[in-house]
């Protein structure tokens, strides 16, 4: 009977982690670089920027505590940051809509009527 190589040799094989869950830190960065590009457009931008920041908290909790894989732990934080950005950009955006149409809303309503 033929040995192959794995069985031989246990350590030249890498297998991941059965007890430990795949890291989400592409998708992180990926909603939070979109809610920075999209923090102009108020809603959409503020939507991702919260989704952004709630699931890069989420995963660096359970990197911390050992539930998920560590291996995207900068793309998480990155993710994290941007959307923290984004959520700012996005606030500045809606009180600058506000801003505009209270300044039309009262603009039209002291204008002279002919």
């Amino acid at each position: 009977m033929e040995v192959s190589p794995l069985e031989d040799n246990p350590e030249s094989f890498h297998s991941p982690r059965v007890d430990v869950l795949v890291h989400r830190g592409p998708k992180v960065f990926t909603i939070g670089l979109l809610s920075l590009l999209l923090s102009g457009c108020s809603l959409v931008g503020l939507i991702l920027a919260l989704l952004a920041m709630a699931w890069g908290g989420n995963d660096l909790e359970a990197m911390n505590d050992g539930r998920i894989d560590r291996e995207g732990y900068s793309l998480t934080v990155a993710g994290r940051i941007l959307g923290i950005v984004g959520l700012i950009f996005s606030c500045f955006s809606v009180l600058y809509w506000v801003f505009f149409i209270v300044l039309f809303a009262t603009g039209a309503a002291l204008a002279p009527r002919p």
